[in-house]
């Protein structure tokens, strides 16, 4: 999936979407480049998707974010892995709300007994 990453990501920045709906939405075109190109009323028809939700697909502005990420990610050595790559964690993977990118540092070999820190990047002062 390649340069289909870029388009994950950056349907992880629109707005109304979720992680549920961004998997049910690329499943339903194949690729995220392919829902992306699409025209909103034919993804609207096919997924019964509201306008609302998924006004921002196909947005130039967002796409260059997503650009962005991916140089931000090889400048400091980031890897990304999509859900829908083969080495995704296969037990986050169960989660129905499961991230469609993950972002990683190190190896991402577990083992069985494994711990993981999830978190956002901008946290709240209460979250710290």
């Amino acid at each position: 999936m390649g340069n289909d990453l870029k388009y994950q990501i950056a349907l992880t920045f629109c707005k109304g979407l979720g992680h549920v709906n961004n998997k049910l939405l690329i499943k339903s075109h194949d690729t995220a480049e392919n829902l992306w190109h699409e025209k909103l009323s034919t993804i609207q028809n096919k997924n019964s998707a509201s306008a609302k939700m998924i006004q921002d697909i196909g947005n130039e502005k967002i796409l260059a974010l997503a650009e962005n990420e991916l140089e931000f990610c090889q400048k400091n050595n980031i890897q990304t892995v999509s859900y829908f790559d083969q080495n995704y964690p296969k037990l986050l993977k169960e989660c129905t709300d499961a991230p469609l990118v993950l972002y990683y540092k190190g190896n991402l070999n577990f083992r069985p007994k494994t711990i993981a820190i999830v978190g956002a990047r901008k946290m709240t002062t209460y979250g710290a």
